[in-house]
């Protein structure tokens, strides 16, 4: 294991799956406070934190509802409210409910003076938001976990979703102090999704505020990008980021299965079979094994 601290963060780097699990072993309480600090696994090292409604690059971002890569904080906020309250009139059609969802929130999000408090999300849809991002919608909100385990699984079932792609550079988890005076963490009832409550979910919110003009280009800030300037009572350890080759993907997934962590177990439902079988299957495909044995522990 290697360590580096830059850009405001510390930053490890680990070479066997098996190093990058026992360092993240929950039971080390001395380096995790379970009360304290929470993980989100991603793909690429280099891929920032930042939620899926402030990215450039997708299918749904405000650019592309815009036609304009340079849009104004108020353009970004009636976008959010926009996709939120499409996604609940959608859910109406088909008979759907939405935990959180109610006659004073669709007023709320009805609203053409929201952009102008500058001040979104209001907590009031803060359930609906969790909700609507546990189903793909692009929020504001960015995934974390109480669990350092699930944050490795997401980060290596990713890191192995394109089958064409080699192995190379690295996948990451990153470890951050909720004790942060700058970070807004969300928690919601686990009643809100049954995939919430699995995986020990929980959020951060990224937030639109301040006065501004309409003349303003919005720029979405990103936790990694913005570390230096986080304060808490344990800086700098505030955020931590730590590095595995992707090449070590099969093995760190096949490590959480054996630790209980598939795609099954957070999943819950005949999704999460499918996941655990397609996890199965790539793991085969770049790290070929006996069959049957790691098909059973992926399955949970």
């Amino acid at each position: 294991m290697s360590r580096d601290y830059t850009s405001g963060f510390q930053e490890y780097t680990f070479t066997t799956a098996r190093k990058f699990l026992d360092y993240l072993n929950p039971l080390e309480t001395d380096r995790w406070n379970p009360d304290i600090h929470i993980f989100r696994g991603q793909p690429d090292v280099n891929f920032n934190l930042v939620p899926s409604a402030h990215r450039l690059e997708g299918d749904i971002t405000a650019s592309n509802f815009y036609g304009d890569h340079d849009i104004n904080p108020d353009q970004q906020l009636t976008f959010e409210r926009t996709v939120l309250l499409a996604f609940l009139e959608s859910c109406d059609k088909a008979g759907l409910q939405v935990p959180g969802d109610s006659v004073s929130v669709r007023r709320l999000l009805s609203q053409q003076t929201l952009a102008a408090t500058r001040d979104w999300p209001p907590t009031e849809v803060y359930q609906v938001l969790a909700f609507a991002q546990h189903h793909g919608v692009p929020t504001c909100l960015l995934d974390w976990t109480r669990s350092p385990y699930v944050a490795a699984y997401f980060a290596a079932s990713s890191a192995l979703s394109n089958l064409k792609e080699e192995l190379e550079g690295y996948l990451a988890v990153w470890a951050l102090s909720s004790r942060c005076r700058e970070v807004e963490v969300i928690k919601t009832p686990g009643g809100v999704s049954p995939y919430l409550a699995a995986q020990s979910g929980l959020f951060t919110v990224s937030r639109i505020t301040g006065s501004g003009t309409g003349n303003d280009v919005f720029m979405a800030s990103t936790l990694d990008g913005s570390a230096d300037r986080l304060t808490g009572p344990d800086a700098p350890f505030h955020l931590q980021r730590l590095r595995l080759p992707k090449s070590e993907a099969p093995q760190l997934l096949s490590g959480c299965a054996l630790l209980g962590v598939t795609g099954s177990v957070l999943f819950p439902g005949y999704e999460g079979i499918a996941k655990g079988v397609t996890d199965w299957a790539r793991v085969q495909h770049k790290h070929p094994g006996p069959v049957q044995d790691s098909l059973r522990s992926l399955l949970g």
